[in-house]
């Protein structure tokens, strides 16, 4: 959401918080503090002071004059100012957990690291206590944010990355095990050291990041060589290397692709040592062949393997043939051994279907079909269902393709998953055509009613990819009512698409007609939630807020259809209304931390109340609504944007403003909204050529009536007066369209002053 931009002033820290003496830190820190000033970022509700904290820090000092005030020699810089807050931010949270409110504490933590990420301290407690909460999706957002090596206990490393391996975060686990990596000299045992490299290895390698895999497993190699510093007994390599076959191969594969042929045929060679086989040497010793090039070795060692008729690589061999074959000028001669092969071992389904494949290429389409269709019926995988298609699209067998189309459709299985590149094809209005008169045959042969469903919603879905509504419509109706999985899957299809096109009023009326013939109650508040945005969407306010109250009383365990009623208020600029739904939201949900969906509820309830308090001038709350989000998603792209706007705007915090807005940027690139505050920070910095680079490139992107307005200040402050003058005449334009009369005005005087200079 593109938040209103205002100014938000400075915090001020309550020093009661500070008021008892648990640590001698924690008084230098509220002395501090309190000489220094106020400082924004640490906003604390009296809910969250403890109760038995109260009273000033000094009241217990017996003193008979009054203290003269210290004046700073010089004006503490803007980094000097993150630290001090850090560290009253840390010595907060250490009262709060003290005090036995461990939530509280964590958010102080947290914000501790955001502002002072060198600082150990408040990262070791924020880890420890996310931990002890079982709060791990945090603390690994917390690594992999400001993670460094050191400073970090290993057992948190290594079980925040064991949690993220369980959830097959593969590339977020491996960040964080790097770390652990990097403290080596505090694991006990050396075979932990190597296991720890092999496990990262593992993780890199089902990542498909080959080179960070290599890396990882030149240490385990040398290890097992008895080359590098740690050096294994052979109890320990066998510890090691439980399932020696499947990792020495993985490590040939990995090596395999970062070209180093050489190790990769010794991973091999070890991998057959372990585990004898001698077909896949022979294939593997093929693949090592091949990538330096020897195509006449690489073809007798894979002839070898496709000998022995083993089926378990599946259709890569098959693939490194027709490579070599056309390396060594036989591409003509592989359809005669392909035959061959497939005469002999007539149950080897990856080469039934690489026989298929090379009868397609070769034009010989009934063949083709026979045998394609023959493997999808004993072993349907992606690319047989992917090649049966082309198959009968160029042979234009329109009735054998909508066939295979609506058996995709009815058994779930969605095109894009199968031929993404496809359905372009699939849905030209000409190939449409063809298929809708298979139909009126299909469906005249009285073939089996699940096929002709399927088939229709097939065709639906052609004919929304092509924004052909009229016939998807039809179509949508024939399966009301008969199938209801494959009526509603399609009518959602076609109602978003619906949606995309601004249609949707047409869009509400295919969904309400939907409600009354639905039969399974269940679905009920789900399609009243969509109908809900839907109609918010056509302006039809009263009607959404209705039927998204009717979805809440039907689903109140599930906070999106609450958050879908706060934003129906929201859009519907009620915004009173709007915030009481968020506030009872997040009273009710705030504590969950069960899933990670409703954490992202959470967070865009956050969001939405901090542009909610912008538009009531409320700088402070907007400011703690949104650190509220990065104490929790500290690499929240939104929310570092619209923090790093608001200080900007308000000529305050410009490094950290701009290191924020920057990693938005970097994030989503492509998004205006986010250079737009780029080149406004750069502006407020001074750096006028940089602003502008940035405010065009975001103009370009999205002529809206803010950015615009940026870029007309930043063309007069460079002297660029006419340039000046264009851009917030746009702007003006744009304000006047969107009804806004605040920011016409404000552009309007701007063009006024312009004019009178030029006069």
């Amino acid at each position: 959401m593109n938040f209103t931009k205002k100014r938000p002033s400075r915090g001020h820290i309550p020093r009661t918080i500070f008021a008892a003496p648990v640590r001698q830190v924690t008084f230098f820190v509220s002395f501090l503090v309190g000489l220094c000033g106020s400082a924004s970022g640490f906003v604390v509700s009296a809910a969250e002071v403890p109760g038995q904290i109260s009273g000033v820090v000094l009241a217990s000092m017996e003193v008979e004059e009054t203290p003269l005030p210290f004046v700073p020699k010089e004006e503490a810089s803007e980094e000097e100012w993150d630290r001090i807050e850090s560290l009253a931010l840390f010595s907060a949270g250490r009262l709060l957990e003290l005090e036995g409110r461990p939530e509280l504490a964590l958010r102080r933590y947290q914000r501790a690291i955001r502002y002072d990420p060198t600082a150990e301290a408040p990262m070791e407690a924020a880890l420890r206590l996310a931990i002890r909460l079982g709060r791990l999706e945090e603390a690994a957002r917390i690594l992999r944010a400001y993670g460094r090596p050191g400073g970090i206990e290993l057992s948190q490393l290594l079980q925040i990355g064991l949690y993220l391996v369980h959830r097959g975060q593969y590339s977020e686990a491996a960040q964080i095990l790097e770390l652990a990596a990097a403290q080596s000299s505090k694991i006990p045992t050396p075979t932990g050291v190597v296991a720890l490299h092999l496990e990262l290895g593992r993780l890199y390698y089902v990542a498909g990041t080959y080179d960070k895999a290599a890396a990882q497993f030149r240490e385990v190699l040398a290890a097992l060589r008895g080359e590098g510093a740690v050096r294994l007994k052979p109890e320990e390599k066998n510890s090691l290397m439980r399932q020696p076959g499947i990792t020495w191969r993985m490590m040939g594969g990995t090596f395999l692709r970062t070209k180093e042929w050489d190790i990769a045929e010794y991973c091999f060679r070890e991998a057959h040592s372990a585990e004898p086989n001698e077909a896949l040497l022979k294939f593997d010793l093929a693949r090592v062949s091949a990538g330096k090039g020897d195509w006449v070795t690489a073809e007798a060692a894979l002839k070898e393997y496709l000998q022995a008729g083993r089926d378990s690589e599946g259709l890569e061999p098959y693939q490194l043939l027709r490579e070599i074959s056309r390396a060594l000028g036989k591409e003509n001669q592989l359809l005669s051994l392909l035959s061959e092969l497939h005469t002999a071992q007539p149950h080897n389904l990856p080469l039934a279907h690489s026989l298929a494949e090379e009868y397609f290429r070769q034009g010989l389409l009934e063949e083709a079909d026979r045998l394609a269709e023959e493997v999808l019926a004993q072993r349907p995988t992606a690319e047989t269902w992917r090649l049966l298609v082309e198959i009968r699209l160029k042979g234009g067998r329109w009735q054998a393709l909508l066939r295979l189309l609506g058996k995709l459709s009815a058994e779930g299985i969605p095109l894009e998953g199968v031929a993404p590149e496809l359905r372009e094809k699939l849905a030209a209005y000409p190939v449409r055509q063809e298929l809708l008169k298979a139909l009126e045959s299909f469906s005249a042969s009285a073939g089996d009613q699940s096929e002709i469903l399927g088939a229709k919603a097939a065709l639906a879905l052609l004919a929304i990819t092509a924004k052909d509504f009229a016939p998807a419509e039809k179509l949508v109706e024939d399966l009301a009512g008969e199938r209801s999985e494959l009526f509603l899957d399609t009518l959602l299809e076609l109602t978003f698409a619906l949606a995309e096109a601004q249609e949707y009023d047409r869009a509400c009326q295919l969904l309400s007609s939907a409600l009354s013939n639905i039969r399974n109650p269940e679905e009920i508040p789900i399609l009243r939630y969509y109908l809900a945005g839907l109609l918010a969407l056509a302006d039809r306010t009263e009607e959404a807020l209705l039927t998204a109250r009717q979805a809440v009383e039907a689903n109140r365990d599930n906070p999106r259809f609450q958050l879908r009623l706060a934003s129906i208020n929201l859009h519907a600029k009620r915004h009173a209304e709007a915030a009481s739904v968020y506030r009872e939201l997040l009273e009710r949900w705030e504590g969950d931390h069960s899933s990670s969906e409703v954490r992202q509820v959470i967070r865009e309830t956050k969001l939405a109340l901090s542009h909610l308090a912008l538009l009531e001038d409320k700088f402070e709350e907007a400011v703690e609504w949104l650190e509220q989000v990065l104490d929790e998603f500290p690499e929240d792209p939104s929310a570092l944007n619209d923090l790093g706007y608001i200080w900007a705007d308000r000529n305050m915090r410009l490094k950290r403003a701009f290191r924020m807005i920057q990693k938005a940027v970097q994030a989503d690139p492509n998004n205006p909204a986010y250079r737009d505050s780029l080149g406004w920070v750069l502006f407020r910095q001074g750096r006028l050529e940089e602003a502008l680079t940035e405010l065009e490139k975001a103009a370009q992107a999205e002529p809206d009536p803010v950015i615009l307005d940026h870029l007309g200040d930043v063309y007069k402050a460079s002297g660029k007066v006419p340039e000046a003058r264009e851009s917030w005449q746009r702007a003006l334009q744009k304000f006047l369209e969107q009804n806004d009369s605040e920011g016409a005005e404000k552009v309007r005087k701007k063009l006024e002053a312009a004019s009178e200079t030029s006069q």
